[in-house]
């Protein structure tokens, strides 16, 4: 019996159930926020990111032919899931020097996250990223994000 109660005492810790939660989940507020301040015509664009489970994008970031497909969505308009299209709105928007222009703290987080795993387990893929964000849109995107150039 000491084996099960430890058990479950590592799934309370590891699932946040004391409270804490996922450090990528969106508060209410947050949603109630983002969908007020968006128009319904650019919703499909800028809602994934923030409707997105947390536990979607941390398996998303765990496999490289994910990663990959996201970065091609991105970079190179190929197929999208909503994520994707959603991420490869806010880098691609021109909207001057703002790579997540309207993001609410949230989303910024979860780019964060994306940015890190990107940079410490797909470097390939994170200098793909780079490369192209500096050459469309002069911004260094790890810098902007304020993303540790360490793993």
């Amino acid at each position: 019996m000491n084996g099960w109660v430890m058990l479950a005492s590592v799934v309370v810790v590891v699932c946040g159930v004391h409270g804490q939660g996922d450090s990528l989940d969106c508060t209410p507020e947050e949603v109630a926020a983002a969908k007020s301040s968006v128009s319904t015509g650019l919703q499909d664009l800028y809602l994934p990111l923030l409707d997105e489970s947390s536990g979607n994008i941390r398996t998303v970031m765990t496999n490289e032919n994910d990663v990959t497909q996201h970065i091609d969505c991105i970079i190179e308009n190929k197929a999208c899931t909503k994520l994707g299209k959603s991420l490869q709105y806010f880098i691609t928007n021109q909207s001057g020097t703002d790579l997540c222009a309207g993001c609410q703290p949230c989303q910024r987080t979860r780019f964060q996250f994306i940015l890190t795993e990107l940079r410490c387990k797909y470097p390939a893929q994170a200098n793909r990223i780079q490369t192209f964000v500096t050459e469309t849109r002069k911004i260094d995107i790890y810098q902007y994000f304020s993303v540790d150039p360490t793993c």
